[in-house]
């Protein structure tokens, strides 16, 4: 892709995110061309449809966190942090709202197999976690993933909300 055309799409998704955060999913595209700062026809031959710009974002977003959270695994340091540290960066994503968006019932391969990937190291430092005695033993790591996904795809969360702090303190054996 051309680093202008790579930079307009970069545009498109973060107007995108802006006005669905403050506005909904039901923006329009015009709307969402105009807060990027480029034409309609500029926005459609990147995205042909609401649906390929949702998922566009969900995948930019789940790719984001997959980075982070590989990044983070690969460090010699106590599971327990790794997954504190993978937890506080979800906070920073738009995770609510895009679970939001792509709560629908056909979902894009590559947004589902990004999920799963993410789900997979999730389930591993946590395992690890687990045998290193950090957390609990009696709840499976799907468990705790599953625990850890409530939290962070809330809107507003936060590593000191007093949810956040709740989940992860009773995580603690």
């Amino acid at each position: 892709m051309r680093a202008d055309a790579e930079r307009n799409r970069a545009l498109i998704g973060a107007a995108a995110l802006r006005l669905f955060s403050r506005h909904g999913a039901d923006v329009s595209m015009e709307r969402i061309a105009r807060e990027a700062g480029v034409a309609v026809g500029t926005l459609y031959r990147h995205f042909p449809d609401r649906n390929a710009l949702v998922h566009a974002i969900a995948a930019d977003t789940l790719r984001d966190l997959l980075a982070h959270a590989l990044e983070a695994a690969g460090r010699d340091e106590p599971r327990l942090r790794t997954l504190l540290e993978i937890v506080e960066y979800c906070t920073r994503l738009p995770l609510a709202l895009v679970a939001a968006l792509t709560a629908t019932p056909v979902a894009d391969p590559e947004v589902v197999e990004l999920q799963r990937e993410v789900d997979a190291l999730l389930e591993q430092v946590i395992g690890q976690a687990q045998e290193e005695g950090d957390l609990r033993q009696d709840l499976t790591a799907g468990e705790i993933v599953t625990l850890v996904k409530v939290m962070v795809c809330r809107a507003n969360a936060r590593p000191d909300d007093p949810l956040t702090v709740v989940i992860l303190a009773g995580l603690a054996p």
